[in-house]
């Protein structure tokens, strides 16, 4: 059975195909579950809170644990974050440069999770960033591309 991982004011990166890694605050028993191959089904927010399923992703490595002050400068392309920038989302009413700044200067670990996009899910056209939160989404047939 899939793993469930919300991606919440990501999500926008992730859509737009903008997004490979995650860094999580997880307890350890349960990140050792996230394996190479593991696929999750990727939701805009926890689905306890109305999240809406948005994509399938799969872990392209197992998920380990680094602290924040060392991701590579690349990552914060992978997570997501210059696409947010370029887009002009902000994150806790910061600019996502900001945000990638105040990481790299914690010491604080989190465990990174790597994956590729098996499938998105596709929105309503009709979306725009004030009503993100009220998705209609549905599932693509792959089958009539």
């Amino acid at each position: 059975m899939p793993k469930i991982i919300s991606f919440a004011w990501t999500t926008p990166a992730l859509l737009a195909g903008a997004k490979t890694v995650t860094r999580r605050e997880w307890d350890p028993d349960y990140a050792n579950k996230w394996k190479q191959r593991t696929v999750g089904i990727a939701y805009d927010k926890n689905p306890r809170f109305g999240g809406k399923p948005v994509g399938l992703i799969e872990l392209v490595k197992d998920a380990y644990l680094e602290k924040l002050c060392n991701a590579p400068e690349s990552d914060y392309e992978a997570e997501g974050l210059a696409w947010l920038e370029a887009n002009g989302h902000c994150i806790q009413k910061m600019s996502p440069k900001i945000f990638w700044e105040l990481w790299k200067k914690d010491s604080g670990e989190r465990w990174v999770v790597r994956f590729k996009i098996l499938e998105l899910f596709k929105t309503n056209p009709s979306q725009t960033k004030k009503d993100s939160k009220q998705r209609d989404m549905f599932w693509i047939d792959e089958s009539k591309r």
